[in-house]
């Protein structure tokens, strides 16, 4: 494998964006791995792990160290038993959630479009429609580059949260090889719980996983958010925003202030927070964006919104990092102000102080 210096990132992410990696390299197998991280070692650099880049936005002055493009492929069913599945954290994670279906196993399907390789799935716990990497994990292996061994971490050492995990969270100390999931024989989704899977089988109440599948591809892609043969998809990391968990009090203040806005930012069709218990709610930030004039399409110089999705900042050209840092702090100063909202990243932020 050749460690190769200054290379454009920007190839390498959906976003378009990205300076130079001080070394750059692409991982096949194991071996690959263990040589990339002693590299990093050796050299005392940090290291990065991409794999189709969907969920980064990687600074213009680039990654003063090794980035490591993974492309570790390979699926297989372990146990049919237990229904245990196998997947090298570089194979496309649609393609995983594909060969589930086809095996006639549920706990993916929900989970169908989502842009980036399996490895990257599990490093944001991605999640939609009820599912999520966390739900299915069964153990990750991974070379731990403080000790410089492979090791197995159970589903608790994985450290799960919402859009978040050990892997994103420990300075980069573990490189995902790959990981094993148990998938079930019963669907066990309620898509009433979703309206936009309960509004796709209002006329179905039982649909099954290929239908459930083909659905949620059918959604994403019509939100922009897939990145397939023949799908309109835009240069963006997705949704760029978690959405926010406020008080009952703050909820009140959207409320007062969204709510006359419904006709006009489509709060009639879907509800738009839910409660957690504990006075604590879940607020869908498109909506909130949407109140405060971030709409569809919205366009800010070389950045905007993409016009299929309200969370999801998109490049219109040749936009840099800082078009899109700067356009962020715009929204998260609208948002804090108006509402008392402060809005957290779901994209990584690469090269950045």
């Amino acid at each position: 494998m050749q460690i190769l210096e200054n290379i454009e990132l920007k190839d390498y992410t959906t976003f378009k964006i990205g300076g130079l990696a001080r070394y750059f390299c692409e991982a096949k197998n194991r071996e690959d791995i263990e040589f990339a991280g002693r590299f990093a070692v050796e050299k005392n650099i940090p290291i990065l792990v991409l794999g189709m880049g969907s969920n980064v936005l990687v600074s213009d002055s680039g990654f003063q160290g090794l980035v490591v493009i993974n492309r570790l492929e390979g699926l297989e069913v372990l146990d049919e038993g237990k229904i245990l599945v196998r997947a090298q954290a570089g194979e496309l994670w649609d393609n995983f959630a594909k060969f589930t279906v086809e095996q006639g196993l549920s706990g993916a399907e929900s989970l169908s479009g989502i842009p980036g390789t399996v490895g990257g799935a599990i490093v944001q716990n991605a999640g939609a429609y009820g599912q999520a990497c966390e739900s299915i994990i069964q153990e990750v292996m991974a070379l731990d580059l403080f000790e410089s061994k492979f090791i197995i971490l159970s589903k608790a050492e994985c450290q799960f949260s919402y859009r978040n995990s050990i892997f994103k969270s420990s300075n980069r100390r573990y490189l995902i090889i790959s990981a094993v999931f148990q998938l079930s024989l019963d669907p066990g989704i309620r898509t009433s719980s979703y309206h936009d899977l309960a509004n796709y089988f209002k006329n179905n109440s039982s649909p099954s996983i290929v239908e459930i599948r083909n659905a949620v591809l059918d959604i994403r892609s019509k939100k922009g958010y897939v990145i397939l043969p023949n799908a309109e998809n835009f240069k963006n990391a997705g949704s760029f925003y978690k959405n926010p968990v406020v008080t009952g009090e703050v909820l009140e203040k959207i409320k007062s202030i969204v709510e006359p806005l419904e006709s006009k930012i489509e709060l009639t069709a879907r509800p738009y927070y839910w409660d957690l218990g504990s006075n604590k709610y879940k607020v869908a930030a498109a909506k909130l964006l949407q109140a405060v004039g971030f709409a569809k399409g919205y366009i800010d110089g070389r950045v905007g919104i993409s016009p299929k999705h309200s969370l999801s900042i998109i490049n219109l050209g040749e936009a840099t990092a800082m078009d899109v840092v700067n356009f962020d702090k715009k929204i998260r100063a609208t948002l804090l102000d108006k509402f008392g909202v402060q809005l957290e990243s779901e994209v990584e932020m690469i090269g950045f102080n």
